[in-house]
C-alpha cells in the first residue's frame, strides 16, 4: 500500500508501529513505541517528545516553569499553543485546563488520550505495513463456577476453572486444575492460584499484539483481576511487566449503551468483540442477541463438532463431566477468533489512519474516529507559521508544525 499522502497516513514512514505509551516517572517526557518485524520479532524504542495544548488564555500557565509558548496567527478562539517536555508540567498544564473549562468553557483545550497526542505530534500511526494477521492476535475466554447460582468474583467458592486460550500463530491452551481429566491442548494447574500464574506466564511467552475477548470488559477482566487480587498473583502483563489499569467509560452503538472499565495493557490492545458485534447490528439488525453464541452462529463461524453446554450446566460438567467444558471453553476462543477476523478488518486497516491505537479505533463510533485528526488542522486554520522560532535551539524549533501531520520540508521533528 502507498502510504505517501501525508494529510491521510501522517508524516512519519516508520511502518509496523502495533502499539505505544507513555513511560511515566522519568525527568524527560518520553513515549515506548513498539514494532513488531516481519521475522515475527518485537522491537521497541523510546522517544522524546513534547507534550500540548492550546489555550485561549495565557493565565492558565501563569507561574508555571519549563512551559514554552508559541503565538499563533490568526483570528481563532486558541491563540496559543503551549508545550513542556515532562508529564508534571504536563499534568499542570490539564488540571489548570479543566478547572479554567469550568469557570469559562473553552479556556483551553488538549488530547486527552497521551498515545494519541503523540502520534499527532510525531506523525506515526499504527499498522503502517501490515496485514490483519501480521500482528500476534491472541484469543482469552474463562469459565467460572457458581453452584446453582450466576458465579461472584468475589466469592471464594466461585473460582475461574477453565481459562481457554488461543492465537492467530495456531497456538492453543487451555488451563484448568481439574486432577484427572485432559483434552488436546490441555494443561492441568495445581490449583487456581496457579492456572492464574501459568496465564500471566503464557501471555508474556506468547507476546501477542492484540488480546480479543467477547464481552471481556465486563466480565472477564473483571472477574480474572478479583481472583489474581485474591490469590495475590500480580497480574503483570503489559509489555513492560506492568499491571493493567482501567477507567469507567461508555460505548454507545445507536440507541444501546454499555457502561464498561476500559482496561490499558501497556503494549497490547485490547479488542472485545461483543462491541464489534454491536457496531454492525446497529446498522443490519440481524442478530438475535450479541452473546458469543448466537454472533459466532450467525456469520457461520462456529464448527461443526462445536461443543455447547447451557450456562446454569456449566457448575455441574465441572463438578462431574469436565471433558465437555474443556472442548466448550477451547470453542469460545476459536470463535472468538473468528468473530474478530469476519468485523474488525475494516477497524484494523483504519488505524493506519487516525492518530489512535487500534483498540482506540475499534471501541469508537464513526464521529470518535472523525474527530481524531481534527486536532492536527486546529494549529494549521491558525495559521501556524509562527515567527517565535528565531533564537531557539535546533531541537526545539518548530516544534508547532509537529503537531501538524502535513510532512512539509521545514518540519523538524518526524519521528
Amino acid at each position: 500500500m502507498d502510504y505517501s499522502n501525508h494529510l491521510v497516513y501522517g508524516h512519519s514512514s516508520i511502518p509496523r508501529i502495533v502499539q505505544a505509551h507513555p513511560i511515566w516517572g522519568e525527568e524527560k517526557a518520553r513515549i515506548r513505541y513498539y514494532i513488531r518485524e516481519e521475522d515475527d520479532s518485537v522491537l521497541h524504542e523510546d522517544v522524546e517528545w513534547f507534550p500540548y495544548a492550546w489555550i485561549a488564555d495565557k493565565q492558565i500557565i501563569a507561574g508555571l516553569e519549563g512551559v514554552e509558548v508559541v503565538d499563533l496567527k490568526g483570528d481563532l478562539h486558541y491563540q496559543w499553543l503551549v508545550y513542556c517536555d515532562n508529564y508534571d508540567t504536563y499534568k499542570a498544564i490539564k488540571s489548570r485546563i479543566n478547572m479554567a473549562n469550568d469557570e469559562r468553557k473553552d479556556s483551553g483545550f488538549y488530547v486527552s488520550n497521551t498515545v494519541h497526542a503523540w502520534l499527532i505530534q510525531s506523525g506515526n500511526t499504527m499498522f503502517k505495513g501490515m496485514t490483519f494477521n501480521d500482528p500476534v492476535r491472541m484469543q482469552l475466554d474463562i469459565e467460572t463456577y457458581g453452584e446453582n447460582h450466576f458465579p461472584d468474583a468475589d466469592d471464594p467458592n466461585d473460582p475461574i476453572t477453565i481459562i481457554a486460550l488461543s492465537d492467530n500463530r495456531g497456538r492453543r491452551k487451555i488451563l484448568h486444575w481439574k486432577k484427572g481429566f485432559d483434552v488436546e491442548h490441555g494443561q492441568i494447574c495445581y490449583d487456581e492460584r496457579n492456572m492464574l500464574m501459568d496465564m500471566v506466564e503464557t501471555i508474556r511467552m506468547w507476546d501477542p499484539d492484540i488480546i480479543e475477548l467477547h464481552n471481556g470488559f465486563n466480565y472477564d477482566w473483571p472477574y480474572i483481576n478479583t481472583r489474581c487480587e485474591m490469590h495475590d498473583v500480580p497480574l503483570a502483563i503489559g509489555r513492560d511487566v506492568s499491571i493493567p489499569y482501567g477507567y469507567t467509560s461508555m460505548f454507545r452503538a445507536a440507541e444501546r449503551e454499555v457502561e464498561y472499565t476500559t482496561l490499558i495493557v501497556n503494549g497490547r490492545n485490547i479488542i472485545d468483540t461483543m462491541f464489534a458485534a454491536m457496531s454492525w447490528d446497529a446498522i443490519f439488525r440481524e442478530l438475535p442477541s450479541h452473546g458469543l453464541k448466537p454472533v459466532a452462529q450467525h456469520f457461520k463461524i462456529s464448527s461443526e463438532d462445536r461443543v455447547y453446554v447451557p450456562g446454569d450446566r456449566i457448575w455441574w460438567h465441572w463438578d462431574h463431566d469436565p471433558e465437555p467444558l474443556l472442548k466448550y471453553a477451547l470453542d469460545d476462543v476459536l470463535e472468538t477468533g473468528g468473530i474478530a477476523e469476519r468485523l474488525l478488518q475494516a477497524q484494523f486497516y483504519a488505524t493506519s489512519i487516525f492518530a489512535m491505537p487500534y483498540e482506540d479505533v475499534a471501541r469508537r463510533g464513526t464521529g470518535g474516529k472523525i474527530e481524531g485528526p481534527i486536532p492536527p488542522t486546529l494549529p494549521e486554520t491558525s495559521a501556524l507559521d509562527s515567527e517565535t522560532d528565531e533564537g531557539r535551539p535546533e531541537s526545539r524549533r518548530s516544534h508547532s508544525y509537529s503537531c501538524v501531520r502535513c510532512g512539509r520540508p521545514h518540519c523538524t521533528r518526524r519521528r
